[in-house]
């Protein structure tokens, strides 16, 4: 029962986690959007590899907390 509980506290902090670094990306690809390209051209190449390594993070969560969740099932089956 405890270690169920852990894996449901683990899938939910993942989700958690992959939505706050989507909301992350979302913000910093509107602030590029809204500041213009004519002012931060020089920067704007950092800026996306920013947005790219924050959604691969947060895939990756996505994909850990969709194997936490497989696991769950399986031990809810087991019983």
């Amino acid at each position: 029962m405890r270690k169920e509980r852990k894996l449901k506290e683990l899938v939910e902090d993942f989700r958690r986690f992959s939505t706050v670094l989507i909301a992350l990306c979302v913000f910093i690809y509107i602030g590029i959007i809204i500041k213009g390209f004519s002012s931060i051209t020089e920067h704007i190449w950092y800026l996306i590899a920013i947005i790219v390594v924050l959604i691969t993070l947060a895939f990756m969560f996505l994909h850990r907390a969709n194997k936490y969740q497989k696991k769950l099932m399986e031990m809810d089956e087991d019983r």
